[in-house]
């Protein structure tokens, strides 16, 4: 039987009378683990989507902050909205995401403390919670932030719908809470998590009561319903926002699919009007001519265009087993605690109620997955936020069916397998962190080293006081700051990416009286370009070929070259001066 609230663990003499509640003692793990991770280590940015939505919320592009997040919900950009009008420089978007994941880790750690279960059980079940959630405490996107929060919203109304449990009625408002603010960081990641952990619930439903767990449930889906219709709503009643949403929806069945691959596109391009360089630019995140990139021509690449891969075996081998990189080790965790997970159903024998549960929900993530690679791309963000799941709940299906056999808890224990396993585990994932640190160490100074550049290149008078720079895609890397605070350039800095033809993008061009783009590179003396080396030749050509002109790159500034991150090598700042 699981006690309340106000029960108390196992009594210990060498234990603080402080830590014997519960909700404490998971307070208590929750902020050593936050320190370890946000304090001792050093967080950064997993991709750039964050940065680019914080931009919008805090008014750096246009002026004045607006709710519209593209990818996240109005309501999130509201709170946004005045929190970024506060007179400091913490970047709130960042903090908010940080702050759900702290009470999502002490919802599951707590749970966990709860159970009647022996220390050592509790012990491991901890130890996976904060591995699943490392990585992402350094990595940080939105996408597993909500995420974990949804995952951990879920297993808070399962532990309070399973039977015999005495958790308090409050643990469903939590969960759901939980639940819904993970769907207004990223509706698809509480999809993913639903869609994920449904099918093993199906066969696992004894475990519970059924009436609680569904009418809780459907209250929960409910609400993250209304909240996105509302989002909907509210989209629509922007006409602007409302033509971007439209048309990025579109481009990003181009961009984001198996359609950008050559093989599959084939000359279709040529059929809007399109040669093989404005191709390679619009997959290249540069496409600022209305006309030639009309959501009309878009729509019809995408009718035209083969939209799934060919092979999908051969699609998945090459996604499964890829060049190995850097980040590939930050998978290395979960596969360890994986086959804890197998040992622990091979040690106590009395699990056969898990196995089903289990079998079905890594079927349903290899039909997930194989669907995704087939239709579309799977970012790092998405495989982590399906192994993460995996793993918390896979955890919860084999301890709640260790509850439900008393002979197993009164008389096995671990073998030596399982937490040398878990240990391995842990190594892998400390060894992550400390690399993963010193890199973003080194891309924060980085960054700050450009910034500063840009500050002289402006006192000196070789940049304009009032510059506008724009970038296609990789220009300066705002990826790079440190996500704790808001540190955007002082010079204002455009990158188009699939912000390109929204509403903030248009302010900034008319801001700076750029009728349009590229003509603004050689029409205006204040802007300037930013692109790598191998893309500036492509941008002179869609110049002489849609504008009948030539222009000449002068080189203002190249960016240093760097050996930890190569991504960003290459970079040079221009300024595109008309051929007479």
């Amino acid at each position: 039987m699981i006690h309340k609230d106000n029960r108390t663990l196992p009594a210990s003499k060498s234990v603080p009378a402080f830590l014997l509640t519960p909700w404490r003692a998971a307070l208590l793990c929750t902020l050593a683990f936050f320190i370890l991770y946000v304090f001792v280590f050093r967080p950064g940015y997993q991709v750039d989507d964050d940065i680019t939505m914080i931009q919008l919320v805090s008014g750096y592009l246009g002026g004045q902050p607006v709710p519209f997040m593209v990818f996240s919900n109005v309501i999130l950009g509201f709170l946004l909205n005045i929190l970024y009008r506060l007179p400091t420089h913490l970047n709130w978007e960042i903090l908010l995401f940080f702050l759900l994941n702290f009470l999502s880790v002490w919802c599951l750690v707590y749970i966990i403390f709860s159970l009647p279960l022996k220390s050592v059980y509790k012990f491991f079940g901890v130890w996976v919670i904060l591995l699943s959630d490392s990585l992402f405490l350094l990595n940080v996107t939105f996408t597993t932030t909500a995420a974990f929060a949804v995952i951990s919203g879920f297993v808070s109304i399962l532990a309070a719908a399973y039977k015999g449990s005495r958790f308090p009625r409050r643990m469903f408002v939590f969960g759901g809470m939980l639940i819904l603010a993970g769907s207004l960081v990223r509706i698809e990641s509480f999809l993913l998590v639903l869609l994920l952990i449904f099918p093993s619930l199906l066969v696992a439903y004894r475990f519970f009561h059924l009436k609680k767990l569904v009418i809780s449930s459907a209250i929960a889906i409910f609400v993250v319903a209304l909240f996105y219709l509302f989002n909907v709503v509210y989209v629509k009643s922007s006409p602007q926002w409302n033509s971007f949403s439209i048309y990025n929806d579109v481009r990003s069945q181009l961009q984001d699919t198996p359609r950008v691959r050559l093989s599959n596109i084939k000359d279709s391009y040529t059929s809007v009007g399109w040669n093989f360089n404005d191709f390679r630019l619009f997959m290249s995140w540069f496409f600022p001519d209305e006309g030639l990139f009309s959501l009309s021509n878009l729509q019809y690449l995408v009718l035209h265009i083969p939209g799934t891969e060919k092979n999908p075996f051969s699609a998945a081998l090459s996604y499964f087993y890829p060049q190995p990189t850097f980040d590939d080790l930050d998978s290395f965790p979960y596969f360890f605690m994986f086959a804890a997970g197998l040992m622990a159903l091979v040690t106590f024998p009395s699990l056969r109620k898990a196995v089903w549960p289990l079998i079905l929900l890594l079927l349903t993530f290899l039909v997930l997955i194989f669907y995704l690679i087939w239709t579309e791309k799977v970012p790092l963000r998405v495989w982590d936020s399906f192994l993460a799941t995996i793993s918390v709940f896979g955890l919860f299906i084999l301890l709640w069916a260790k509850l439900g056999d008393d002979q197993s808890r009164k008389k096995s224990t671990f073998g030596p397998v399982v937490p040398v396993l878990l240990c391995i585990a842990a190594l892998f994932a400390l060894y992550y962190a400390v690399a993963l640190t010193q890199l973003n160490v080194a891309r924060q100074a980085a960054y700050q080293n450009e910034l500063s550049d840009l500050k002289t290149l402006q006192a000196q008078g070789k940049i304009h006081s009032g510059a506008l720079i724009v970038s296609p895609a990789l220009g300066l890397p705002l990826v790079w700051s440190n996500p704790m605070f808001l540190d955007l350039p002082g010079v204002q800095y455009l990158e188009m990416g699939w912000l390109t033809f929204s509403p903030p993008y248009y302010t900034v061009l008319h801001e700076f009286n750029v009728q349009s783009l590229p003509a603004g590179f050689y029409q205006n003396d204040n802007v300037y370009i930013m692109v790598k080396a191998n893309l500036r030749d492509s941008v002179l050509e869609f110049i002489a070929d849609h504008a009948r002109v030539r222009v000449v790159p002068q080189l203002i500034y190249s960016a240093p070259n760097y050996d930890f991150d190569t991504d960003y090598n290459n970079i040079k700042l221009y300024k595109l001066i008309l051929q007479k």
